[in-house]
Parts: C-alpha cells; structure tokens; sequence
C-alpha cells in the first residue's frame, strides 16, 4: 500500500517529470514471469496495468519511471508476494539475464570469489559513473564479521566438502534509503552462484550510522565429490596437465578422481585426454546439478553499461534520461588472455617485413637522414578507436585487448596509426603487467582489457570538456607509431623527445609497477620539460582498488632513479644525464616525482571520497598520511583540506538534483 500511494502522492509528480526508465526493464521483468512463473500471469499484470497488449510498454525506449514502478507493485500483486520479494526475484533474474546474453566481461574482472568482487563494487560504480555523469550508484562497505558456524550455507551436506567459505558485513548507502535493498538482496546470491560457483546466505543485520541497510553474508564453495559433474566458468581456462589445453566457457565434466587433498581429475566430453588434475583452490570451475546452458537466445538489449543504469534506475537513481540511440545489440564474450608479464627487448624487434613495407620504410629512413627535422616525418598518431573500448564492446574491446597483449609490434600495428602533425596525448605505460597482478586483480582479469577501458575513459573526458567525440582523440604510442622490425625502431626511440613535444597532453596509464620502470619514469619526466603538469592525466581507475591500493602507496613512498628497472643498463646513464641536465639533481626529481604523484593520486581519491564518509577514510586520506611520510606538510595540509563530500552534495545541488526528495520517497515506499 505504502508503494502504491507513492504513486498518488505529491512526489509522483515530479517523479514523472523528472525521471524516466528503458523499456530493458519492462522487458526483464516480462521473461521473469513468463520463465519463472506462466505466460497467463503477464497477461493478467497488463490487463491491470491498463493495457490491451505489452508491445506498447517493450520497446527500446525511454519510458515514465511512474509507469515502471507501477508494473512492479502490480507484478508482486498478481504473483502474490510482497515488492520487497518481487524485487529480490527481479535482481536474482537480472543477474541470469546479463550471464546468458554474454555481458559478463566486466564482472568477471572484479574478483574470483564474491567477498573481492563486493569490495571492488565501488570501484565498479565509480567508473560507471565516470561513463553516466547524469547517474549515481549505491556504496557498498565490506567488513570483518563474527559468524557462528552453523552448518552448510546451502542447507544440509557435508559440512567438511567445502573448497572455500568466508564471512563478511555487507553495509549498504544509496540516495534512495535502502528502497533497492531487496534488489540487493536478489543480486548478491545470484552473483556467487553465477561467477564464483558460491553458495550464500544473508542475514539482515542493524546498519551503522550513514548506510541504509546491512547483511552478514555467508558464503560456502564446495568441492567437487567422485561422480559430480563441474563446469569451466572462467571465459577459457588453460589446464596445469603436462600438455596445456584450453577448455572453453561452459565446458562440462565428471569428477573420475578425488584424493585426500581435494584436488581432482576430471574427464571432459570431446577431448582426447582421459582426464585432467586440478587444483581445489582454482576458481575457474563449478560444482553442477544439472545441466543448464550458459548462453541462451535473448532479444536485442543494451551494453551491460545501460543495463545496470537501467536497474540504477528504478526508484529515481536517475537524475536525467539517458541516451539510448547508440545501444548495440548483445556480443557473446569472447576468450580470455592470460595477462603479460614480460616484454621484448629492442633489439629482438627485428625482420618479418614484406618487401613492399620493407621498401616503404627504407624509403622513409632515407629522408629521415637528410632532414633537419626528423621527428616531423616520423610523427604519427593513432585514433582511439583503434587502441580503446568500452567495458561493453566486446569486438572493439577484443580488438584493443589483443593489441596491448605484448609491446612486440607488427606491420598491421603500424598500420593502425597515420602520419600527423601532432597526438592529442602520448601515452606512458608499463608494457609488462606486474608479476602479482592476477594474484590483486583476480584470475579473469585482462591487463589489455583494463588498459584499453582506461583509455576509453580518458578519451570520454576529453570529448566532453572539447563537445567533440572520443573518436577524433589522438594517441602517441609507441608499439603503432614506431616502424619495430626495421632500422628506424633505433632512430625513433633516440627521437622520443621530439614527439613528447608533438603531443598536446600525456597520459600515465598508472599501474603499481609504473614507478619501477626507467623509461616510464623518463618519460614523464621528459613531459615535463616541454608542458606544463596540469597537462598531464594520470589514469589509474580501473588499476586502483581496494587490494591494490597499498601497493601504490608503496610504490611512490619507494621510488628513486637508483632503483628503477630497465633492459640495459646503459639506460640508466641516459636518464640521469637528463635528470642532471633539467632537475639539477637526482634529489630534486625524485621529491617532485612523489609530489607529483602524490597529488594526482589525491585527486582520484577525492573524487571516489565523494561517494561515502567511509571512502573518504579508505580512499582519499591515506594519500595525505603519506605526504606526511615524505616531510611534505604542505601538500599534506592542502590533501586534508578537501572535502569531496561537500563538492558532490554541491554538484548535484547544481544541476538540480533533490537529494532528500530522493530519500524521502524511497522511505515513504518502504515505510
């Protein structure tokens, strides 16, 4: 009744006028009642709802956000359940739709049990909001819990055939007052059952002072028993067996083997091998009941970025309509690749040029050497396209993914950029990923994905602040604009100077190994010389989370000339003859080095600060705790001065978001 007269009420109104919805909704909640429940009993909500068919209410658009919260209270009218239940099985059966219609990529990246991927949500949130600047999202705080051991989470078996079980404090904040809190509760179990093959249980428990609602969350992964059948979860998985082979996303198997260990040996269909051993602490398989395809056919629907902000919305998370005209139709994920944790040496880049290439470019050499101002031939830019993807795009994003995979280059990555004047940004970055980077990001987790995502953000940002397009922004990188495999790779690279100073802006891809790089700390430090600082972007979003983050305290409170790594050591008197030349001192650069980084590390702090108190303790101040570690009391004082708290409250007061209309609403629902 209380969500009812929401409807009728004053706020209805401006909830009408002010928010609408996608017609994504209406059609996820459809297949809910027909799949779970009876085709008769969708017939029966859209005769209540007032409609003489639903084609009227499915199509891909934007409708009243009135209209869809009505289509929920009459859904749990017909089915004869509460909304509070409607919604939990609304998030349950949204989880299972994003699965079979292959936009997991993203979720899969989050973590390899459901404890790390609830930590890393708002890191999640953040870069969605980073992509849907009209949009805000929940915040969730994970914590240590006290749980009583009372059996198997998923009711009866045996308590001992567990591979994996943990225990945290689930805390919940949204601007809505807890009015999803249901939705939570329908989207966490699924989210373990789906990506981690996890059992869970949520227990409600009293919310701390600032969150909405709170849970003591059990989860339990069992082990596979002789005869069980598993599955691989993982997008492809490589087995440990003497002869590595890839086992495709969905394969299924039977448990021929189990010893005391644990671990198992597993017969899967179509493969010539009898079976093969797996390790009981690897996430990539699944205990299964029965058997149930991974992939199904789905109508055509949105990115899983328009997804979620769909979900987002129901209950006035919106704050403005959301454009929906470039939406792609569904793309299957595709196979997964191991990261890189090593490169290719300069002079290993050589040979495999066709003769037409080779002629080309013997060509090029030759002018190069009679010309006054080389670094103009030899400029060259790439567009972001070419290098860059959304979370979403998954042929764009394989594309981008594949190329960052190694920083040994061929032709056709040469062939991916174009002669230019100027880039709009030179790109420094770490071509290896670090050597622990699957053990902090999670065994699913693709460097060449989160680099290609971080770009496409930075090429977002720039669109926005010229009213231009992403597509038109220009990259300077060096595995496309450089000729490998031919003599001009050595001329180049003595010419790096040349196209800093042809770039606009520079853009530091920060992973936490950045700082131990030689070259990617000359570079920057190269910029630096030519431009100004403020035209330097240091993109570390997609890298910096929660687990991650002491490793770049660390790394920046550790970084010296001294210790920086590279090929040759032949490098290093190259950089400290540069140092010498425009820092007068390794001293000098190395504090302004950690200064700097510093100060952009705060400022990506702040902005994620915004979103909670408790972000502002986890992730804003610790920067100003290691200023104090560096004797710099100044930059310390100015970190602890922000309050990104109030310069979110005041940015959505700009654009005229009604914060506590929000909050009312949702608790008048509830209530």
């Amino acid at each position: 009744n209380a969500a009812v007269s929401l409807l009728s009420g004053p706020d209805a109104v401006w909830l009408a006028r002010r928010l609408a919805m996608h017609g994504l909704v209406h059609n996820i909640l459809k297949q809910l009642v027909v799949e779970k429940f009876d085709s008769a009993l969708w017939v029966q909500i859209c005769s209540e709802l007032g409609l003489d068919d639903d084609t009227s209410v499915l199509e891909m658009r934007q409708y009243d956000d009135a209209l869809t919260v009505q289509a929920v209270v009459t859904t749990a009218k017909v089915l004869g359940v509460t909304v509070e239940d409607a919604l939990r099985a609304f998030g349950g059966f949204f989880v299972e739709y994003v699965s079979r219609s292959g936009h997991l990529r993203v979720l899969e990246s989050m973590g390899d049990t459901l404890e790390a991927f609830m930590h890393n949500m708002n890191h999640l949130h953040y870069v969605l909001e980073r992509g849907f600047r009209s949009s805000t999202f929940p915040y969730f705080k994970i914590s240590e819990a006290s749980c009583v051991d009372t059996g198997s989470v998923g009711g009866g078996g045996d308590v001992g055939n567990t591979a994996y079980r943990s225990c945290f404090r689930l805390s919940y904040a949204s601007a809505r007052s807890g009015l999803l809190a249901p939705l939570v509760e329908g989207v966490v179990p699924m989210v373990a059952k789906k990506l981690h093959g996890e059992d869970v249980a949520m227990t409600p428990a009293s919310p701390e002072e600032g969150f909405d609602a709170a849970w003591t969350v059990s989860t339990e992964r069992r082990l596979p028993t002789l005869g069980s059948r598993v599955a691989v979860i993982s997008t492809t998985l490589t087995t440990n067996s003497k002869e590595p082979t890839v086992l495709k996303k969905g394969s299924r198997g039977t448990v021929v083997q189990v010893d005391k260990d644990g671990d198992c040996a597993i017969h899967f269909e179509g493969y010539d091998t009898a079976k093969w051993v797996f390790k009981t602490n690897l996430w990539q398989l699944r205990v299964v009941d029965e058997e149930v395809p991974l992939d199904s056919s789905c109508p055509p629907m949105s990115s899983f970025w328009i997804i979620h902000q769909a979900l987002m919305s129901i209950g006035c998370c919106n704050q403005q309509s959301a454009d929906t005209t470039k939406d792609q139709a569904p793309k299957m994920v595709s196979s997964f690749r191991p990261s890189n944790m090593d490169t290719v040496k300069l002079e290993d880049m050589v040979g495999g040029l066709s003769d037409k290439t080779s002629t080309e470019l013997d060509t090029l050499a030759r002018r190069v050497r009679a010309s006054d101002d080389p670094g103009r031939l030899l400029m060259r830019a790439v567009e972001a396209p070419r290098v860059a993807a959304s979370w979403g795009d998954v042929k764009l994003l394989d594309a981008a993914s594949s190329f960052w995979s190694t920083n040994s280059g061929q032709p056709k990555d040469y062939a991916l950029s174009k002669s230019a004047d100027r880039a709009r940004l030179f790109v420094t970055h770490c071509w290896a990923a670090p050597r622990n980077w699957h053990e902090m990001m999670g065994t699913r987790c693709s460097y060449g994905d989160v680099k290609a995502t971080e770009l496409k953000l930075v090429a977002d940002d720039l669109a926005e602040a010229t009213g231009g397009s992403w597509e038109d922004v220009t990259f300077w990188i060096d595995k496309c604009c450089i000729p490998q495999r031919h003599e001009l790779l050595h001329t180049c690279v003595s010419h790096i100077e040349d196209f800093v100073q042809r770039c606009d802006g520079m853009v530091v891809l920060l992973s936490w190994n950045y700082f131990s790089r030689l070259w990617c700390v000359y570079e920057w430090a190269a910029f630096l010389v030519f431009h100004d600082a403020t035209n330097v972007i240091v993109s570390v979003d997609n890298f910096l989370r929660p687990g991650t983050r002491a490793l770049f305290l660390e790394s920046i409170e550790q970084f010296s000339v001294a210790n920086a790594q590279c090929h040759k050591e032949a490098d290093r008197a190259v950089l400290k003859d540069k140092v010498a030349k425009y820092y007068k001192s390794e001293a000098a650069f190395e504090r302004f080095a950690r200064a700097m980084a510093v100060s952009v590390m705060a400022a990506t702090g702040a902005q994620r600060a915004s979103r909670g108190r408790s972000a502002v303790e986890e992730d804003f101040l610790p920067w100003a705790e290691l200023a104090d570690r560096l004797k710099e009391p100044e930059l310390a004082a100015r970190i602890r001065s922000a309050d990104p708290l109030r310069w979110r409250s005041d940015a959505q007061a700009e654009v005229g978001v009604q914060g506590e209309a929000l909050g009312q609403v949702a608790r008048s629902w509830k209530g």
